[in-house]
């Protein structure tokens, strides 16, 4: 009995993964649909096509970035190498966990709020290579835009709660 939130707390976790995995697979479905009809503008049937077999019979590639995407989702991707995730394997320990039980996901729900923060962003732009080559469009144009998105919400949600403390 004593065991029944953590179980509940791990299948609630785990059918969102399911949920953020479906909502993966029909993401990168509709992104080949319009690739297809970008390229063959008269070919409707083709790009249903596609759109079919992605959905009912992915490939590796489409199962692994619906994967990564439904971890990201859940804030439960691996962590980057270096510190925090040597961190992670001490967390791992089992008298350790009863005290810090989600420490990999608090982790990732900072790095990912990083990601928005157009303060920590302006500092990594100038320091870290992957961020820049984002942020000018050399990874590609959808890669440009999702960083710009980030940062366009990040901006608007702090604008949003700095203006609330403030009263205005």
């Amino acid at each position: 009995l004593y065991r029944l939130p953590g179980r509940a707390l791990v299948a609630e976790d785990e059918f969102m993964k399911g949920i953020m995995y479906r909502m993966e697979i029909e993401r990168i479905a509709k992104r080949n649909y319009v690739e297809h009809l970008r390229l063959k503008p008269d070919d409707i049937a083709g790009a249903e096509q596609i759109w079919i077999k992605t959905v009912n019979d992915p490939d590796n590639a489409t199962v692994a970035a619906a994967k990564e995407g439904a971890l990201e989702g859940t804030f439960q991707k691996e962590l980057p190498p270096g510190i925090l995730n040597k961190i992670n394997s001490m967390m791992n320990i089992p008298e350790v966990k009863l005290f810090m039980p989600f420490y990999k996901t608090i982790t990732n729900i900072f790095l990912e709020s990083g990601k928005r923060n157009p303060a920590i962003m302006s500092a990594m732009f100038a320091t870290h290579p992957k961020v820049r080559a984002d942020l000018l469009g050399k990874n590609g144009k959808r890669v440009q835009q999702l960083a710009l998105a980030k940062i366009s919400t990040g901006s608007m949600m702090m604008m949003g709660f700095g203006m609330y403390a403030y009263g205005v």
